[in-house]
């Protein structure tokens, strides 16, 4: 065989020699990226498993500072409930007892969605709580509860809450509402408005919530408070569920007892959003007061 055959054939032999390790490493490039991807992919679902279960743990604490039941109180019927539209929620409810033995009637929105308006919220309700157990006017309540919430509500978030201070001997009632406003629903289906009394919390740290004039709740009267997330639960782009829907409803359901009357007002705005699941979080609260020949009879 001459020269020229022999180094050919050398020469195609080192070529698939090179050829054999270049593809040798392609091989090891593509598992070892592969394996990467899967490490980094693992990683990924790891980490979102723990902030899911970080954040159903968030929400059940959370739950747990809702009120268990209403108070029992003659010839009144009150009844709360919260729908939280993720996990955790800005909106919450409360009752409290107060000092001079009244009870305090609590609902509250946080501007946005997640994890921190969530947080506020816990933080409002348990700031609310504290200064509710030493003070008994409702504006200077939520006027002390502002400059609490003012340096730790960055960003454009504030809280919108409304405080009713409920006597159960004589049925008087004031309110404040700081930038929330409610419905006092007459027997004959009058509608009034308790208008806010000042601006929501956490947006000026000198602002000053007033305190209503007390008005004397009558038999068959309802007070309806709510959150924004019922009258803005949307049926595609344009038509929401609104204020009045709400009172219509509250209206034809008055005579069912308060939790029901909730559950229902909940479940039309949810209806009425389909199939679009719930935007907002959904909350209310109900006080009835009974009729006289229900209060005659108890």
């Amino acid at each position: 065989m001459s020269g020229i055959g022999l180094g050919t054939r050398r020469h195609r032999k080192e070529v698939e020699g090179r050829l054999n390790t270049e593809q040798q490493l392609k091989e090891k490039e593509i598992r070892l990226t592969t394996f990467t991807e899967r490490s980094a992919r693992l990683k990924a679902e790891q980490v979102n498993l723990e902030t899911q279960a970080q954040l159903r743990l968030a929400g059940t604490i959370q739950q747990r500072l809702l009120p268990e039941s209403a108070p029992l109180i003659p010839g009144l019927d009150l009844a709360g409930l919260s729908y939280p539209a993720e996990v955790t929620s800005g909106d919450f409810y409360d009752f409290v007892t107060m000092p001079d033995g009244c009870l305090g009637v609590v609902i509250a929105d946080v501007s946005g969605h997640g994890t921190g308006p969530a947080l506020l919220a816990t933080e409002t309700c348990a700031y609310l709580r504290a200064l509710a157990e030493t003070y008994s006017d409702v504006g200077e309540i939520l006027t002390r509860l502002n400059k609490l919430l003012a340096p730790d509500f960055e960003d454009g978030y504030f809280v919108t809450l409304f405080l009713g201070r409920l006597n159960p001997t004589d049925h008087s009632f004031v309110y404040a509402g700081a930038g929330h406003q409610s419905y006092l629903l007459d027997a004959d289906g009058h509608v009034k408005t308790l208008e806010s009394t000042g601006l929501p919390l956490g947006l000026v740290d000198d602002a000053v919530i007033e305190t209503s004039v007390p008005i004397t709740l009558q038999p068959s009267q309802l007070i309806l408070c709510l959150t924004d997330g019922i009258p803005e639960a949307a049926a595609g782009d344009s038509d929401y569920y609104g204020n009045q829907r709400a009172l219509d409803l509250v209206k034809t359901n008055r005579q069912r007892p308060a939790a029901e009357i909730i559950e229902a007002l909940c479940r039309d705005a949810q209806a009425f959003s389909a199939p679009d699941p719930q935007y907002d979080d959904m909350t209310a609260v109900v006080l009835k007061v009974e009729s006289r020949s229900n209060q005659a009879s108890a």
